[in-house]
């Protein structure tokens, strides 16, 4: 029928084809498809409406993205990478925040390294930078980001959490263990991660607060077997090996070796998951 957008797309790719077609054309065609959902044709076209020249142009970034998921974060990483943006900012802030939001934290952490200083050093980047290091596997540059976060903001949860793991990561037990210790306090701390950082008092040498944090946790169906772990290996760490076998022997055979590794203790935290600095963003 006359007027439906597929008639008005195909008019408008053949006159944005003609030689005398102006930018103004190709926008108009670029927005129509991206209201389509024709999102790689929309992408080509906005982007040859504005060439590598332009440099940071806020109209080809803002339909980029538009594109939704997978497609949308390429589509937008890819432009980035190939115009500077220093003096757009919020565009490299959005690229992280779309990267870190599909679990591309290599990519995050190029962005966030591309940022002006005054953006990269506020508070919630500086967060962010830290747990992007421990997510890319360099822990001894988290620990040092995280450490100054954290000693200016205590209350910092994610960046806290974040260095826990980097110091574990790092050999660093007793040091893991003394960032972790206030993460008690926190209310919102679920069971499974209370027993992760009884796990981590041991790790410590630390065997009676290990003791009293497993006994704090009330019990569940699907914990025994690690509490009685922690429990044990805290009673032979204060040479009492029978009260150790005592508890061992009450854990079923099956459950025994259903034993499981102690997590990260960043692990499985919403709001470590954010990219505090933008919007929400999911971590790894």
């Amino acid at each position: 029928a006359a007027g439906t957008p597929e008639l008005a797309i195909a008019h408008l790719a053949v006159r944005a084809a003609r030689p005398d077609a102006t930018v103004a054309d190709q926008w108009v065609l670029a927005t129509m498809l991206i209201d389509a959902r024709d999102y790689a044709r929309a992408e080509a076209v906005a982007t040859a409406a504005s060439p590598v020249a332009l440099g940071c142009d806020d109209r080809l970034l803002s339909l980029i993205d538009r594109i939704p998921g997978t497609a949308g974060t390429d589509a937008l990483l890819k432009t980035l990478d190939a115009r500077s943006c220093v003096d757009r900012p919020r565009w490299l802030s959005r690229g992280i925040e779309r990267a870190v939001a599909d679990n591309r934290h290599a990519e995050a952490l190029t962005l966030l390294h591309r940022l002006p200083v005054p953006e990269a050093n506020t508070p919630a980047m500086r967060s962010l930078e830290g747990q992007l290091l421990l997510w890319t596997g360099h822990a001894a540059d988290a620990a040092a980001v995280l450490d100054d976060v954290v000693r200016a903001d205590p209350d910092d949860v994610p960046a806290r959490q974040a260095l826990v793991d980097a110091y574990r990561s790092s050999g660093a037990a007793l040091a893991a263990w003394n960032v972790a210790r206030p993460l008690l306090d926190e209310p919102s701390v679920p069971a499974e991660q209370r027993l992760a950082l009884a796990a981590l008092a041991l790790d410590a040498r630390r065997p009676a607060e290990a003791i009293s944090i497993v006994d704090a946790v009330p019990p569940t169906s699907g914990d025994t077997a690690t509490r009685s772990e922690i429990s044990a290996r805290a009673r032979l760490m204060q040479g009492r090996p029978a009260d150790a076998l005592r508890l061992l022997s009450a854990v079923p055979a099956r459950m025994e070796e259903a034993v499981p590794r102690v997590p990260p203790i960043s692990t499985g935290w919403p709001v470590a998951r954010n990219a505090s600095a933008c919007a929400r963003c999911p971590g790894p």
